[in-house]
């Protein structure tokens, strides 16, 4: 049971450093979009000349940002929750339905994840740009999927722990 209880705790710490990147990425976008807005608006107010395309470029960005901090979230159970429900039933019933809805958003989230892939690859076939900069979407897509993964890892170290009633190891 040791050697059991050693390989999920090494998984667990391997998965929560994977995460981590995620979490990591996301404040230096989120810097970086602000930076960008406030560059706008001072240009487009003592210059009135806008920075071309600022909008689509943080569309783009603030989409990576966005699926690359899931997986961090979701491996630290920092999601919202509603336990009204939970919190009157008895904590074995409770832990169970943690469980249950645990493995309900894996089994969404792993079709999601194919199909991110599948729509980078055409837009990495067919060429695919932003109408502005023409920027090639791949890259953005890119970060989709890896924010998705890194989602679908974070997600099974949450049913693993809920199995073992563990905490995050990070």
């Amino acid at each position: 049971m040791k050697d059991k209880k050693s390989l999920v705790q090494k998984l667990d710490r391997a998965i929560g450093r994977i995460t981590q990147i995620g979490g990591l990425v996301t404040p230096i976008l989120i810097v970086f979009i602000m930076l960008l807005i406030v560059f706008d608006v001072t240009r487009r107010t003592l210059f009135d000349s806008p920075v071309n395309g600022s909008v689509e470029l943080i569309q783009c960005l603030i989409a990576v940002a966005g699926f690359m901090a899931m997986g961090w979230t979701t491996y630290k159970d920092k999601h919202i929750r509603i336990d009204s429900l939970t919190g009157m039933l008895p904590k074995p019933a409770a832990h169970v339905l943690d469980i249950v809805t645990s493995i309900v958003p894996l089994v969404v989230l792993i079709p999601l994840t194919m199909q991110s892939y599948v729509r980078m690859r055409q837009a990495i076939d067919f060429n695919e740009a932003t109408a502005i900069l023409q920027l090639p979407m791949y890259p953005f897509l890119f970060f989709v999927v890896v924010g998705y993964a890194l989602l679908v890892l974070g997600q099974i170290m949450v049913i693993i722990r809920g199995f073992l009633g563990e905490v995050p190891a990070l």
